[in-house]
């Protein structure tokens, strides 16, 4: 009767752990469904071959026709030394092996209220973002396998020239 019960003991705990370890196996699975292959991506960004200290970058993975998701886009922050890293899934995992389109953002400038009859307004004349207007000279980039260094320039946007 001991052994017995025992016997039930151990098949009750193999089928617990089995069943555990199919369900650890289908959250894993779940995890990476619509992740793509990262590779670490940094660089340094400049204007007139000088650091741009502030901004923000999107790489955004080009559909090349082979399915109808390219990936998830890529972003980072510019640092003041004109530095940044791209994540795409943490902070700094990189970008999606594949060719982008790179977009560059400025730094937003607080704008200034004041009250004027009882409502907020913006102080005149509105500051201009430093690099306002400004674009990446080259509109898109290749993540390869491996670390990636993609240096950019801004230049001077179509609708600011």
């Amino acid at each position: 009767m001991r052994l017995s019960r025992l016997a039930r003991r151990n098949r009750l705990a193999l089928r617990a752990v089995s069943a555990a370890g199919i369900l650890l196996a289908a959250l894993f699975a779940g995890c990476g469904k619509g992740h793509f292959k990262t590779a670490p991506v940094t660089g340094r960004v400049t204007h007139q071959g000088k650091p741009v200290n502030g901004g923000s970058l999107t790489f955004s993975p080009i559909n090349t026709g082979e399915g109808s998701n390219a990936g998830k886009p890529a972003s980072g922050t510019v640092m003041a030394d004109g530095t940044y890293v791209l994540g795409t899934y943490g902070k700094s995992d990189g970008a999606v092996v594949a060719r982008h389109k790179v977009s560059y953002r400025p730094p937003s400038v607080e704008t200034k209220m004041e009250e004027v009859d009882g409502s907020m307004r913006p102080v005149e004349p509105r500051p201009v973002p430093p690099y306002a207007g400004l674009v990446p000279a080259k509109k898109e980039y290749e993540v390869t396998s491996g670390k990636n260094q993609i240096d950019i320039e801004l230049v001077p946007g179509e609708k600011s020239r």
